[in-house]
């Protein structure tokens, strides 16, 4: 508590009394503060903190060591991609597989946060399948993609008993829900239906395009917070887009409390980087979150990319669209003849305008 008012590395503790601390010693107690929020530790935190009191003589109970076990495990882990999965994954599309199941073994969420076209989808889908005999899961897209989460299962995870919620008996439905069950819901019918998703023990929950609850103020984002699952992992290829107030959210989603509280956020990371670019904040704030996000630029994995092949198709129009394409390309060179025509003098455009009036009265 002291060290968040003192200046440097000399804490007062009293009348005209000041501790120097070492460097080290201050290096150390600046990554503990980091971590905790009102003299609390989230359990996904143990990692940073114990690389905090590394060399340093400290008591710890079962919990604590409990929980450096499971990360061990988690660590030590080589997942083996599901038999039925019908693709053949790139190297770094197996290494996304095997480090969210890694993490869904430890109990942590993850942010899968690969640049667009890297194949997010069939990384989630793999994971989805390896998890899918322990109980149903939810995944939440935007409506427009909806169908594609379906046909993308269908394709690549065809055990799984992918289907849209929305139509017929939507209680029926959610009751009838066991293993192997993937539920698709968009985010427009999670706020209409999010009491009855929220009874529901999802063994995984999957938030697609995330960015779509990016703000915690909204109806949206209350309704997800609401939700049960066993594993939350979300995909997006933004996960910050404005300001880090979003990044705050998301993480609230995927790992409740691993960030503390919105105050201590803002206090301890968010205003120290945007308002006076703290380097020792950011630093702290990236080793927090950086065992839970996973990004990937195009630029990352070029070798693993195919070639790009260019095809082209000549298509011939009926006389049905080529009358209608000439009506329209004739509207807008009228329309350019129109307006440059206009107090302009330019004999280009009235010569233009005479080959429209020509062409409406049907001459060649």
């Amino acid at each position: 508590e002291l060290l968040a008012t003192a200046s440097g590395r000399f804490v007062r503790i009293g009348e005209n009394e000041y501790l120097g601390l070492s460097q080290d010693l201050h290096r150390r107690l600046e990554a503990i503060r980091a971590v905790q929020d009102r003299g609390r530790v989230h359990p996904l935190a143990v990692g940073l903190l114990d690389e905090a009191l590394d060399g340093l003589q400290v008591k710890t109970d079962p919990v604590w060591k409990a929980q450096k076990q499971r990360i061990a495990e988690a660590g030590d882990l080589t997942p083996e991609l599901p038999s039925t999965l019908c693709a053949e994954l790139r190297d770094y599309q197996l290494d996304g597989f095997r480090w969210l199941a890694r993490l869904s073994h430890w109990g942590a969420g993850a942010c899968l946060a690969d640049d667009m076209g890297l194949g997010k989808t069939v990384q989630a889908l793999a994971l989805l399948l390896a998890r899918a005999a322990g109980g149903p899961a939810l995944v939440l897209a935007p409506t427009s993609v909806c169908a594609n989460w379906i046909d993308e299962a269908a394709r690549f995870a065809p055990t799984l008993n992918a289907r849209t919620f929305g139509s017929g008996d939507r209680t029926a439905q959610l009751a009838a829900l066991g293993p192997f069950d993937l539920l698709v819901c968009s985010y427009g019918l999670l706020q209409s239906e999010s009491e009855a998703l929220a009874k529901v023990a999802w063994h995984t929950l999957l938030a697609d395009e995330a960015q779509a609850f990016k703000n915690s103020q909204t109806k949206r984002s209350k309704a997800i917070m609401g939700l049960q699952g066993a594993f939350r992992m979300i995909t997006t290829g933004t996960p910050i887009e404005n300001h880090l107030g979003e990044l705050w959210n998301l993480f609230r989603f995927i790992n409740p409390g691993l960030l503390g509280s919105l105050e201590h956020f803002n206090n301890r990371f968010a205003s120290p980087i945007e308002q006076r670019q703290d380097k020792d904040a950011r630093h702290q704030l990236k080793r927090l979150i950086r065992p839970f996000i996973l990004r990937r630029l195009k630029s990352d994995v070029l070798t693993e990319l195919p070639e790009r092949t260019e095809i082209t198709i000549h298509v011939e129009l009926s006389n049905e669209e080529r009358v209608f394409y000439e009506a329209l390309r004739l509207t807008a060179l009228e329309r350019i003849a129109n307006a440059g025509g206009q107090g302009s003098g330019d004999p280009r455009f009235q010569i233009l305008a005479a080959i429209c009036s020509k062409i409406r009265a049907g001459e060649t």
